[in-house]
């Protein structure tokens, strides 16, 4: 006997991963992006993804993913100048296993360039992304579009509405 479970059921487990796992899957799924989102962006989309939810700090979220189950990657996007959160391609996951301590890793957050060369502590990275990154994500300032940082853009809420 088969068993297929409805559209509620679903949504159900798939609600069960965190705002920020379904945000990266979608855009990368839908190929919206090449190497992650902003961090601006990630705590930005739980405005439109749970709405009603307040938003993580930098804190909050870099130790979410930290402990995940869902290994993420962190660099410094040569093209936008900014820090991006991506979900580990098998790629980099196969370099992860075949060459021990090729990447510095605070828990299932692997840092793939020597943007954090001189953090050795987990604390550290969240003390130099806070100071990158608070004012802002206080500010509301989420996307960044032309080098400026603005609200979300009509596309980017269009995508993150997307997101299920």
């Amino acid at each position: 006997m088969a068993i297929f479970k409805s559209n509620t059921q679903r949504n159900s487990l798939t609600n069960l991963s965190p705002y920020w796992y379904r945000v990266l899957s979608h855009f990368e799924r839908r190929r919206y992006i090449d190497n992650g989102l902003t961090i601006p962006f990630l705590i930005g989309s739980r405005t439109i993804v749970e709405p009603g939810e307040r938003l993580e700090t930098i804190s909050e979220l870099l130790t979410s993913l930290s402990v995940s189950r869902h290994a993420v990657t962190i660099l410094r996007c040569g093209r936008i100048k900014e820090f991006v959160i991506g979900l580990l391609d098998n790629e980099t996951n196969s370099m992860r296993t075949q060459y021990k301590n090729m990447f510095k890793e605070f828990g299932e957050l692997l840092v793939v360039d020597n943007s954090f060369k001189n953090a050795t502590k987990f604390e550290e990275m969240v003390s130099i992304l806070e100071l990158e990154y608070g004012e802002r994500i206080r500010s509301q300032t989420f996307s960044k579009e032309s080098g400026q940082w603005f609200d979300f853009s009509s596309t980017d809420k269009l995508r993150l509405g997307e997101v299920s």
